[in-house]
């Protein structure tokens, strides 16, 4: 206390003043400014210390936020991602359920076309038989051959693959996808294609491959007979199946539908002669 005074007074006294003090009074007055020297130091690392502080503080403040920003930038582009992914699927599914679609359609025109057509051969299958029992010779035998082939049992379309079979060929060309009509290629002369096991007849993915390059526009792409396989699971319904043996594709057609689909070949053909003879 008596220093500080001191110093208060110090203050409103000159160098000379001071220095023409006794010594004790220099002494008392250096120690005082010795003393409050160490005390401007010890507040200045104090203020240096408190400035350190507030700026780690706004330094980690600054670092949460950007750590916020980023997480919330990775959340965001994470969100787009999938997005994009869940349209992309959906735009696959669409896609899928417009082309099952289009086969229901195809195939609901041309059991449509068949009944009209069936209905229009036998019309005209009467109308010759009636008109041949008029005439002689030649004629005649011709009428008797026409009269047993009306006579036989025909076959009825149990699944679609055998409905696509007996499409007409105008309804085929407009009505079916590519891949459709391939499947019908490959369906139509099943008998010489496929191979006879314990289980019905089998024809594998590479022969398939084979046939279709052989006698249709394909190229043999994996992915079109992949979709040529399937066509003819779906259309052949409980009368086919398809196994993988050694990562490889084997389809597997009932005995039955594969003899159904050549009797209705068979018949489809000699409707279709005797209705050019007519028309001849």
């Amino acid at each position: 206390m008596y220093a500080n005074s001191l110093l208060d007074t110090v203050e409103h006294k000159s160098i000379e003043q001071i220095f023409e003090a006794d010594d004790q009074t220099q002494t008392e007055v250096i120690q005082s400014l010795i003393r409050t020297c160490y005390g401007l130091v010890e507040k200045k690392n104090n203020l240096e210390q408190r400035v350190e502080q507030l700026e780690a503080k706004e330094d980690n403040e600054n670092l949460e936020q950007r750590v916020e920003q980023l997480e919330a930038k990775e959340d965001n582009e994470n969100l787009e991602q999938r997005i994009e992914r869940l349209e992309q699927k959906a735009d696959e599914h669409k896609s899928e359920l417009d082309d099952h679609e289009s086969r229901l359609t195809a195939l609901g025109k041309g059991i449509s076309n068949i009944n009209d057509e069936q209905a229009d051969h036998e019309d005209r299958i009467e109308s010759i038989e009636t008109n041949a029992e008029d005439d002689a010779g030649d004629t005649q035998c011709d009428t008797g051959d026409q009269s047993d082939r009306s006579g036989e049992t025909h076959v009825s379309p149990e699944t679609n693959l055998e409905q696509v079979v007996s499409l007409p060929e105008p309804v085929v060309d407009d009505q079916l996808t590519a891949n459709q009509q391939r499947a019908r290629f490959i369906a139509r002369d099943l008998k010489d294609y496929t191979q006879s096991i314990p289980a019905g007849r089998r024809m594998t993915a590479g022969q398939i491959t084979r046939v279709l390059r052989a006698g249709t526009d394909c190229k043999g792409h994996s992915q079109t007979v992949d979709r040529v396989i399937d066509f003819l699971n779906d259309f052949g319904e409980d009368q086919v199946s398809v196994k993988k043996r050694r990562g490889k594709r084997i389809v597997v057609f009932g005995d039955n539908l594969v003899n159904r689909i050549e009797q209705l070949t068979q018949d489809r053909d000699a409707d279709h002669t005797v209705v050019t003879q007519a028309r001849g």
